[in-house]
């Protein structure tokens, strides 16, 4: 992966049910070194928009016709990948949470990179937080450049509070988009993007129709 600078995008794309999503992604894809994406729609005439990507997937919930999960894209292949999953606890369909490890060039690091699909329909925080727990600890083995981002589904003071709690040990700085445009649900943003390592040159939040989510765009630089 090219290391000046990585475009990164994240977006939940509703399982593809919305008229224009795909036009949409492909427009995301060709800005973009690095693509994480939410309820994406495994079949293959989606995927043949990955065409000039290496991308893996990793199976989450399944909708009527078609598996869905998260997948992750970029310009080169990683170097390893590894899926986690946990189930919802009232519904039981699985949130995934895909990682993947890429090269970066002309530092001779790697870049760690964790899209996640948060598990939601909970009363409490307990599953929640074992999925961030085990996430954190599939991780904290890294000491280089880390990306975390994704639907995390973070709809209350609680779940906030279970990422702060599960992520601190890591060293994370969090992207402060404009809350205006972001997906809130009780007044909480669900998208989000954590980074370390990395100097953030720029971001922005991309409002779209055809998502009940808006795309998350964010470009950074290996700090030296």
């Amino acid at each position: 992966m090219d290391t000046t600078p990585i475009q990164l995008t994240t977006w939940n794309v509703q399982k593809g049910l919305q008229f224009g999503w795909e036009k949409q992604l492909k427009k995301a894809l060709d800005a973009s070194s690095l693509c994480l994406l939410q309820e994406m729609p495994y079949h293959s005439r989606h995927l043949e928009l990955f065409q000039q990507q290496e991308f893996h997937f990793a199976p989450g919930a399944k909708a009527p016709r078609v598996q869905t999960g998260v997948l992750t894209a970029a310009h080169t292949n990683a170097l390893k990948q590894r899926t986690l999953k946990h189930p919802e606890p009232w519904i039981r369909y699985p949130k995934a949470t895909l990682i993947t490890e890429y090269p970066l060039s002309q530092s001779g690091l790697t870049l760690w990179v964790a899209n996640i699909h948060g598990i939601n329909f909970t009363i409490g925080t307990r599953a929640f937080a074992q999925q961030l727990h085990d996430i954190a600890a599939a991780l904290k083995s890294h000491s280089g450049p880390m990306i975390i981002a994704g639907d995390f589904n973070s709809w209350n003071p609680k779940r906030n509070k279970a990422i702060t709690q599960a992520l601190f040990h890591l060293g994370l700085h969090e992207v402060s988009f404009d809350p205006h445009h972001l997906k809130k649900v009780f007044g909480h943003p669900l998208d989000r993007v954590f980074y370390r390592g990395l100097s953030l040159q720029h971001h922005t939040v991309i409002p779209v129709t055809c998502s009940d989510h808006n795309m998350l765009q964010a470009q950074f630089l290996v700090s030296t």
